[in-house]
């Protein structure tokens, strides 16, 4: 019988997981339509009156008229991109935005709080004509911008 230690765990990311096994989690190859329209019903799902999005070549933009990263007591909560279970929505449910992270080559969210990249940067991931310049914060909503290459 094979004995196991403490150097045999392997410690995976979420992103590592995600990337690994996109099916398991989106349920099928990553799209960026398939993403952002995930992300556009959930942010409607979670209160939000109005909700847009927009493309440009493989650019996405998720924009909605309430901040759905503000907590209930109206603070700026840096949950939505590291928890991934959205239990309020089903009991296997998953928040969008930590896929679209772990996926997405660039990511970059604007609110309150400024612009903020998540994945990649401004120099190296550029955002395309019809998303700039960005503004340099969004109030009282929030739009997340991402790049998938598929």
């Amino acid at each position: 019988m094979a004995r196991y230690g403490i150097e045999d765990l392997q410690i995976n990311t979420l992103r590592d997981l995600v990337r690994a096994n996109p099916r398991m989690y989106i349920g099928g190859e990553p799209q960026g339509l398939f993403l952002a329209s995930n992300l556009s019903g959930e942010l409607l799902f979670r209160g939000c009156k109005a909700v847009q999005v927009e493309r440009a070549c493989n650019w996405w933009k998720v924009t909605a008229d309430t901040d759905w990263f503000r907590d209930e007591a109206g603070r700026i909560s840096s949950d939505a991109f590291t928890v991934l279970r959205f239990p309020e929505r089903g009991l296997n449910a998953i928040r969008s935005e930590p896929v679209i992270a772990a996926i997405a080559d660039a990511v970059v969210t604007i609110g309150a709080d400024g612009v903020k990249w998540i994945v990649g940067n401004e120099t190296a991931w550029p955002t395309p004509a019809a998303f700039s310049p960005l503004p340099a914060s969004l109030e009282p909503g929030r739009c997340l911008i991402f790049h998938l290459a598929t």
